[in-house]
């Protein structure tokens, strides 16, 4: 109730609206700021703090718009996003890397089929068994 009882004392107050028959309070801008930083810096929802300081969600999403604060949730999408873009940017290298290191492989291993061939051929060329005197050694 200290905290409720903290709006009212922070330059808020009520007007009735004649339409409705509602009371309309007001704020001053030093709490609205005030309730502002805490969302901020704490991460808290907004419906935490309409909770809190006894202010409609409506409202502290006008002050928003107002002030162009950028709501936690926001800042985390966008980190997210970066994050991600983040991630994908360094898959695509990773991939680019693989596919080079593919195209290297398969070329040494054509490389070295075409040194097998070369050693059957002049093996059966000269008669000459190279893996024998390979293992003899």
């Amino acid at each position: 109730m200290q905290i409720k009882n903290e709006a009212k004392k922070a330059g808020s107050s009520s007007v009735k609206d004649q339409k409705k028959g509602l009371k309309q309070r007001s704020y001053d801008d030093k709490f609205k700021l005030k309730v502002l930083r805490e969302m901020v810096s704490t991460g808290e929802t907004l419906a935490a703090l309409s909770k809190c300081h006894d202010v409609p969600i409506t409202t502290i999403s006008r002050w928003i718009r107002t002030f162009g604060i950028t709501t936690p949730k926001r800042i985390r999408e966008q980190v997210m996003s970066n994050n991600i873009s983040d991630i994908e940017r360094k898959l695509i290298e990773k991939e680019r890397k693989c596919e080079k290191f593919k195209v290297r492989l398969r070329e040494s291993q054509i490389e070295c089929e075409i040194k097998k061939a070369s050693l059957d051929y002049l093996s059966a060329k000269y008669h000459i068994d190279l893996k024998k005197l390979h293992h003899a050694e």
